[in-house]
């Protein structure tokens, strides 16, 4: 700095120093220094001005050293940290969220659109939803989400994505985020061999069910078969007749087809499907395929009321059909052994969203439950008769589709009620 005013290219300068006091003690003190010329800039004489900012580098140094420690814990608990700069649209990660990606394991900033189009493109929606509820009530609702990223070996990862603005302009728009990743990706893995298994359960509960649902059918597709070749037999060829059998034989391989395909789509990992448009009215029958059989079976009785007024919802119609199961197999096994044996379902709109409500006869859950109904591998059945995964799975897909499910307070009987947002479509033609 001398050097340049000496130069006559600076006329002020800043400088922070350390000094040591008689006692021995070392003391910050801030120089400000001004330089006077004259009219051909040559220097006449200096002003200066000295500020003890001591207590501003011990909390300067303070603030340091905490941070530090921060980082150093979060390190160890094997999260990334990351920093978004809002005004210039940058953002800072360290070693360990690059190490998560699969890049090089060092500190850099690079441009948000780049970490954005590292995301699986179905997800970005996910994050954006999440941020915005997080700025609309000002860091009241946190910013959580679950999303995909790309990995640099071809894979997909899964991450807990967990932040908060914590610097805003005069207008109320963010400036600075902060927050971490956590790599889940062996933990979603383990997940969706739970829901795997918890499915098949179901479909080993219901089993005697559906073969009672396909024997059925196939008997009355023997019966006709068995006609036709009599007929034939006697040379008793009236087409009219042999034509009504065929199509009796036509529509019972539907209702077969149906079943089976229902039992597919149960099967199936629906958790990677896109969140797309569906008929309400038509994923909850495709559910109670493999349902309604068995509860005749058992003499339960079996009220269904679905609105006539076509619904459209936005979702995983096949995670959506689990949920519903779920509740549907929960409620029979709360009144399979009463003689009071009924079961409800009712669907239809309420304001801006879809409400499904299942409510069973069966003796209720006991307030000291309650609390724990959605926890994993909380049950309230015979030890064996359940995993105590059915209702925190269907929590999971619930929440996933931007929804809610709970157990209705106010209903005197055992009623879990499922709310989900309609499609847009759906508002603007209501």
């Amino acid at each position: 700095s001398l050097h340049e005013v000496l130069e006559g290219t600076l006329d002020s300068y800043r400088m922070e120093k350390r000094y040591i006091t008689k006692t021995k003690e070392v003391v910050w003190i801030e120089l400000s220094v001004s330089v006077m010329r004259d009219e051909n800039r040559r220097v006449q004489f200096f002003i200066s001005q000295i500020q003890n900012i001591n207590e501003r580098k011990k909390l300067e140094i303070s603030i340091h050293d905490k941070q530090q420690k921060f980082l150093t814990l979060l390190e160890t608990t094997h999260d990334g940290y990351w920093e978004h700069d809002f005004t210039h649209q940058k953002f800072y990660g360290s070693s360990r969220l690059w190490e998560i990606l699969g890049l090089p394991a060092e500190e850099k900033t690079m441009p948000f659109q780049d970490v954005q189009n590292l995301m699986h493109p179905d997800d970005v929606p996910v994050m954006k939803e999440a941020l915005k509820q997080h700025m609309k009530s000002e860091g009241k609702i946190s910013f959580y989400a679950e999303v995909r990223y790309r990995h640099v070996n071809g894979g997909t990862i899964w991450v807990i994505c967990r932040g908060k603005v914590t610097a805003w302009d005069r207008l109320g728009r963010p400036q600075l985020m902060v927050g971490s990743h956590t790599d889940i990706t062996s933990l979603k893995a383990a997940q969706e061999t739970l829901v795997s298994s918890a499915k098949m359960a179901a479909l080993g509960v219901m089993a005697s069910g559906i073969a009672h649902e396909i024997n059925n059918p196939l008997a009355i597709i023997d019966g006709f078969a068995s006609q036709i070749s009599a007929w034939t037999e006697k040379n008793d060829l009236d087409k009219e007749r042999i034509l009504k059998s065929v199509g009796n034989i036509r529509r019972t391989v539907t209702r077969i087809a149906k079943i089976v395909s229902g039992m597919r789509k149960f099967a199936r990992d629906g958790s990677r499907d896109e969140l797309i448009i569906h008929d309400a009215k038509q994923v909850i029958e495709d559910s109670l395929i493999l349902c309604k059989e068995r509860f005749l079976k058992w003499g339960v009785a079996f009220d269904i009321q679905i609105s006539a007024m076509p619904v459209q919802i936005r979702c995983r119609d096949i995670e959506l059909g689990q949920v519903i199961v779920n509740l549907l197999n929960n409620a029979f096994d709360a009144v399979k052994d009463l003689e009071n044996k009924s079961i409800s379902l009712m669907a239809q709109q309420r304001g801006d969203h879809f409400e499904i409500s299942v409510t069973d006869s069966g003796p209720g859950i006991p307030q000291s439950s309650q609390g724990k109904l959605f926890d994993p591998f909380f049950t309230t059945k015979p030890v064996g008769a359940g995993t105590g995964l059915g209702l925190s799975i269907s929590k999971g897909i619930i929440e996933g589709h931007g929804g809610k499910i709970y157990l209705d307070p106010n209903s005197q009987q055992t009623r879990f009620v499922i709310q989900l947002p309609m499609a847009k479509t759906t508002l603007l033609s209501a």
